[in-house]
């Protein structure tokens, strides 16, 4: 897992978020370091074979799609994309952030995860 992390912190988090969240960067790749190998390769795999697209317009839910602006690993395109395949679906860009941007914004993906639970 240790060679692993570099690549992974660099897709999870922006470089300005890396070098000013030193800890919580850490802590991160801390757990990823920690993470069983096998169980990690066996996620890795599940992605990769699931292919959910044609799914998605059967969606009936209220649905909110949230993307970092800066999200290599799941671009907003992405996003865009399913938000375009929902129904009904609101899509929103969240600057400022990459891949797991519930950590490098937390207040303003709260915010938005409220607003949107609240418009339901």
């Amino acid at each position: 897992m240790t060679a692993l992390v570099d690549g992974v912190i660099e897709r999870w988090f922006t470089p300005a978020f890396r070098s000013a969240n030193l800890e919580t960067v850490e802590r991160m790749a801390t757990t990823l370091r920690e993470t069983d190998p096998e169980g990690y390769a066996g996620c890795c795999v599940a992605i990769r074979d699931m292919d959910l697209r044609e799914r998605l317009p059967s969606m009936k839910a209220p649905t909110l799609v949230v993307s970092g602006a800066e999200d290599p690993a799941t671009p907003p395109g992405h996003g865009r994309f399913i938000r375009d395949a929902i129904p009904g679906a609101r899509f929103e860009l969240v600057p400022g952030a990459a891949h797991i941007a519930n950590v490098e914004r937390p207040e303003k993906i709260t915010q938005l995860i409220l607003n949107h639970l609240e418009a339901e």
